[in-house]
């Protein structure tokens, strides 16, 4: 798996957190909470629960607003690391609408990263959405993701993991990358992941592709180049989100 950038641009990682990373949190909600986590006018996006229903915006309109120093603040809040805490700039007085935002991410960072006590299932269905709503901004901004696309096939290939009921595609061109809303009906590319532990493997970087295809824990059909310009761009997501990178 491919390293983390040499040089990271911690607003294009502040984008794959506010538009791929946060939008998971729509299937942890825990309470009603209406904040919005801006940067400036680019970068902001609004977490919204309500009875039960998260919204992700992309948009800083809400009760309450974040507001963050720099992009490198954002990031290592969603890292879990230590950083400049962020600045109430409307409804400083919401605290509890404020502690309920601050918890939902820590669920969500809990489960990307697969911690202790979160079921397998849910890590691995989150972990791979996240890679896929990567993809379009990585095309757009990352070096190494638009080399591979620029050798790259066109058409829509899919990614399946049936044990976690997951199945996505994409659309790849030499010019980008488009998140088809729902499965192709006659992908040109399809790559079914067979196993959770398979699944699990490729989220942390430890799997063996050739021998997971060998051993039939990884299926690929279709057009070969095309599965393999999808393995090349996930690896790039990985360089940015994945285990290596926090």
């Amino acid at each position: 798996m491919a390293g983390p950038p040499a040089s990271r641009d911690e607003r294009l990682l502040a984008r794959l957190h506010l538009s791929a990373v946060l939008p998971a949190a729509a299937a942890l909600s825990s309470g009603d909470c209406d904040v919005a986590l801006r940067i400036d006018d680019e970068l902001a996006a609004t977490l919204r629960a309500r009875a039960g229903c998260v919204e992700v915006l992309p948009a800083a309109e809400a009760a309450v607003v974040l507001q963050f120093r720099d992009a490198a603040a954002l990031n290592a809040l969603f890292r879990q690391r230590r950083g400049a805490l962020p600045r109430p700039t409307r409804g400083g007085w919401r605290v509890l609408s404020i502690l309920r935002a601050i918890r939902l991410l820590q669920r969500m960072g809990a489960v990307l990263k697969g911690a202790p006590g979160v079921p397998r299932e849910e890590h691995a269905r989150q972990a791979f959405g996240v890679a896929l709503r990567a993809l379009p901004l990585l095309a757009l901004g990352d070096p190494g993701a638009r080399r591979i696309l620029a050798n790259s096939p066109s058409g829509p290939v899919t990614l399946e993991v049936p044990a976690v009921g997951f199945a996505r595609s994409v659309e790849l061109s030499p010019t980008g990358v488009r998140l088809l809303e729902t499965p192709a009906e006659r992908p040109r590319a399809r790559i079914v992941v067979n196993d959770l532990e398979a699944a699990l493997a490729n989220l942390a970087g430890t799997a063996d592709g050739p021998a997971q295809v060998a051993l039939g824990r990884v299926s690929v059909t279709g057009f070969l180049p095309l599965a393999e310009a999808l393995d090349a761009l996930l690896a790039r997501v990985d360089a940015w989100l994945g285990p290596r990178a926090r």
